[in-house]
């Protein structure tokens, strides 16, 4: 399970106080933590779970607190409708809390990743597309589910420093939906590396200006809906990675169809990856191996 630890302003909310509060508990010893050597104090989820236990009444008016031992998981892979279903109510609220509510229990970030994020994104795509949902829609609940992986982010703790290797996200050409750099960016962050996200409709020449500067070990490339076709984005992309040492991941279903239309031969440093635990074990690869696995 993934080594979860909490921070005072992380908790404040949850417990309903001002964050002087959680840092007065600790100091007289009431919510035991663990202080780092910058002097910032560090909970775990067994020091806040012994917490709870000896003092209840601070948990009762929290949704999420009241729920930490209760392993409430979700039982299946249905969970994602659930989500879903919140996104679509306009229930921002609830939706954030089922997240809260399952990282608390002991899901790990990559889980709630893969088992509710993804498949949600996905079928908010699939129903844009078949028109059962409006443009409208698929922006609202897109912009909700950014904020919810931005305060997924708020409990994984930054370990990158100016040692960590670098990644260059960005969105390929014709590709206007930036949510999946946030997921990669999410992952990259759990496995302690440093990122730099450009953003939407990057063309080859402003990836390959930036890749020049910021010297990543390697880039990924999204491109969920985007339909344009171009060879040449492909020989430069690869041919730049290629003489610079640099890898390259590629994630997002347009990618996969326009690899196998083009039957584009693909370099060794060049990877595809159709789901973010195959992307998360490649970078556990490369912590371990100090190089990126061809």
């Amino acid at each position: 399970m993934q080594n979860v630890h909490f921070t005072p302003p992380q908790l404040a909310p949850l417990f309903g106080v001002n964050v002087s509060t959680i840092k007065r508990w600790v100091n007289q010893g009431y919510l035991k933590a663990e202080i780092t050597p910058g002097g910032h104090r560090r909970i775990s989820r067994e020091q806040l779970t012994e917490f709870i236990e000896v003092h209840p009444k601070y948990a009762k008016n929290s949704y999420v607190l009241r729920r930490l031992k209760q392993h409430s998981n979700c039982p299946n892979n249905d969970c994602w409708k659930r989500y879903y279903r919140f996104l679509l109510d306009n229930n921002s609220t609830e939706a954030a809390q089922l997240l809260d509510k399952l990282y608390l229990s002991g899901s790990p970030i990559l889980d709630i990743l893969s088992k509710v994020i993804t498949p949600t994104m996905r079928y908010i795509a699939d129903q844009w597309t078949s028109e059962k949902i409006s443009v409208y829609e698929e922006h609202r609940m897109s912009f909700m589910m950014r904020s919810h992986i931005l305060h997924l982010e708020q409990y994984v703790p930054d370990t990158a420093d100016d040692k960590s290797a670098t990644a260059l996200l960005a969105c390929a050409p014709g590709e206007f939906h930036e949510l999946p750099l946030e997921l990669i960016a999410l992952v990259l962050k759990i496995n302690g590396w440093r990122t730099h996200i450009l953003g939407i409709n990057i063309s080859i020449g402003e990836l390959i200006k930036a890749a020049r500067k910021i010297h990543p070990k390697f880039i990924s490339i999204t491109k969920t809906y985007a339909t344009n076709e171009s060879e040449a984005y492909f020989k430069k992309l690869f041919s730049f990675a290629e003489e610079n040492n640099i890898c390259v991941a590629m994630g997002g279903a347009a990618w996969q169809k326009s690899i196998a239309k083009k039957s584009i031969k693909m370099p060794s440093c060049v990877r595809f990856f159709p789901a973010l635990k195959l992307f998360s074990e490649h970078l556990a690869n490369y912590k371990r191996k100090g190089t990126i696995p061809k």
